[in-house]
């Protein structure tokens, strides 16, 4: 199973089915979000560092709006991307209609469950992700902006981790459910090889891709043919292999030259 242990710095962040795993937990520390465990955990690079924080990405590979893993920063850090100076490891986190919204300390923009591309989180750019961004803030309530935060698990048993933010500005062992998709948030921490594919050109002018799933879960998947601009979204089960063939007219393709 997934572990604290496994959280590396730049680990994308993103959303997965809530399975109550020690990985889908957090804690509220004077105003930063902390992956549970990260501290404590031998092999995470937050190890006796006080734990990975999530935070918004500002480093130069960081072209998009990404929302990621990395070492909370000491207090006082002059560290130029990471930590108190910049305030993107901080968040503030405000009671909406159905949840609370996070809200980031360094533009003020909102913790958002956006469907992307793998890319986005890590993986191949063929499967589809639900990756943790930053965007502009839409209206309180909107519900890729707005998270359940309970404690005692995602079931019906949990209780609302929100309501004790008034008396205190910490808060332990939390999960941040989606409202629009009721994924929980956690690192993308798939373990690797999960999924592979390749295609080629054959000699009658067809074309042919083989794909490898060797997670348990399905996996969503895009077969995109930029040059004929046409695309097929499919599911590969868990643990398969599939062949996919097509001829596109050559009326499909534009010339490159």
């Amino acid at each position: 199973p997934l572990s604290p242990a496994d959280v590396k710095n730049g680990i994308a962040m993103s959303f997965h089915e809530c399975d109550d795993s020690v990985v889908q937990l957090f804690d509220l520390v004077d105003g930063s979000v902390v992956l549970h465990g990260t501290n404590e955990a031998p092999g995470s690079d937050g190890f006796n560092a006080g734990g990975e924080c999530v935070e918004f990405c500002i480093s130069g590979e960081c072209w998009f709006p990404k929302v990621q893993a990395w070492t909370c920063a000491a207090k006082g850090s002059s560290d130029p991307f990471h930590g108190s100076e910049k305030h993107n490891q901080k968040w503030t986190i405000k009671k909406v209609k159905g949840g609370v919204q996070l809200v980031n300390g360094m533009n003020n923009k909102c913790l958002t469950s956006v469907h992307a591309a793998g890319w986005a989180v890590g993986l191949d750019a063929g499967i589809k992700a639900v990756a943790a961004q930053v965007t502009d803030c839409a209206a309180p309530g909107s519900k890729n902006q707005t998270f359940v935060m309970s404690t005692g698990g995602s079931g019906d048993d949990a209780s609302d981790a929100s309501t004790m933010l008034e008396a205190s500005s910490s808060q332990s062992k939390f999960t941040l459910k989606s409202l629009s998709d009721g994924l929980c948030m956690q690192p993308e921490l798939e373990k690797l090889p999960h999924f592979d594919a390749v295609a080629f050109k054959l000699p009658d002018d067809s074309y042919s891709l083989v794909a490898m799933n060797l997670n348990d879960q399905d996996v969503p998947l895009r077969i995109h043919d930029t040059q004929a601009g046409t695309a097929l979204d499919h599911t590969m089960p868990g643990h398969s292999i599939h062949t996919y063939r097509w001829t596109p007219a050559k009326s499909d393709y534009k010339s490159t030259e």
